[in-house]
Parts: C-alpha cells; sequence; structure tokens
C-alpha cells in the first residue's frame, strides 16, 4: 500500500508561483498559506446623491458598455483616483 501525500498538510519550504500554482491546481489547501480578507474589510459603503439627468446618462453609458451602474460609478471613480497620483520620478 502506497501512501498517499496528504493534500491539507502545508508545505515545510518557501515556493515558488510556479511551484504555488502547481500546488494549488492539484488540489492543495492553500488556507494556512495565504491571508484571506472579507471584503467588508476591504471596501466601504458611501452613499452619494447623485441628480436624475446624470443618473440617466451613467445608466446609458453602463448598457452601451454592458456594465452594471455601479460597476460602471467604481471604475470611474478608481480611474480619476488613479490620475490624481502624484508620479514618482524614474531613477
Amino acid at each position: 500500500m502506497s501512501k498517499e501525500k496528504n493534500k491539507t498538510t502545508k508545505p515545510k519550504k518557501k515556493m515558488t508561483a510556479a511551484e504555488f500554482d502547481e500546488y494549488f491546481d492539484n488540489g492543495g489547501d492553500i488556507r494556512g498559506m495565504v491571508k484571506f480578507k472579507r471584503v467588508s474589510e476591504m471596501n466601504q459603503l458611501v452613499n452619494v446623491d447623485i441628480p436624475n439627468w446624470a443618473l440617466a446618462s451613467i445608466d446609458q453609458e453602463a448598457k452601451r458598455r454592458g456594465v452594471p451602474r455601479k460597476s460602471l460609478i467604481k471604475m470611474w471613480i478608481i480611474d480619476r483616483v488613479d490620475e490624481l497620483k502624484p508620479v514618482t520620478p524614474k531613477k
């Protein structure tokens, strides 16, 4: 009788990304190897009043792109915040 490798046992040595991918793809249990955060810990709900005329345009653009209104608004906000970040000069 051959010994089967226990898939829930955490490997002892550090892994490369390729080794990690292979371990995961082969059904290895990665719960002890990575930290998971709940979405609620990473995001905060914000309520914003938007005029009806602007909402109609947002809905039209969301429909054109095939995405939900909420996703489009989040994408636009993130794009704008990224534009505001200071550019770090390359050394």
